[in-house]
């Protein structure tokens, strides 16, 4: 997408959503806060008032790293089994509603940045 508009010209990259679809599947959720990630920088440059914050996305990265690391583990370890099974609920949970929220403000940064109401 080139753009030209109030806040100036971007090129910004595509992404399909089946590609994103298919690659949160196959990377069990790494790729959804690795997209915000890799393209938190591109749209603040957008030179929109709303801007993607860094933090959330890396959170959700690393609770995530986290709940792998604890499944490898819990496969020599019973205690560990329960100890996963107890966190990865909440965990998950938390890094939905973090995705959600990534996502309403990408939204809400494309729309500032296309001219178009919310």
């Amino acid at each position: 997408m080139n753009r030209s508009n109030k806040y100036g010209n971007s090129k910004f990259e595509k992404t399909s959503v089946f590609f994103t679809v298919m690659m949160s599947f196959i990377t069990l959720g790494f790729y959804v806060p690795y997209w915000f990630m890799t393209r938190q920088k591109q749209l603040n440059q957008l030179g929109t008032p709303t801007k993607l914050p860094t933090l959330p996305a890396k959170i959700v990265f690393g609770l995530y790293l986290f709940t792998t690391l604890l499944l490898v583990i819990s496969t020599m370890d019973e205690s560990i089994e329960t100890l996963y099974n107890l966190i990865d609920p909440p965990i998950t949970l938390v890094g939905s509603l973090i995705g959600i929220y990534l996502a309403l403000q990408t939204r809400k940064l494309l729309n500032e940045y296309l001219g178009e109401k919310d």
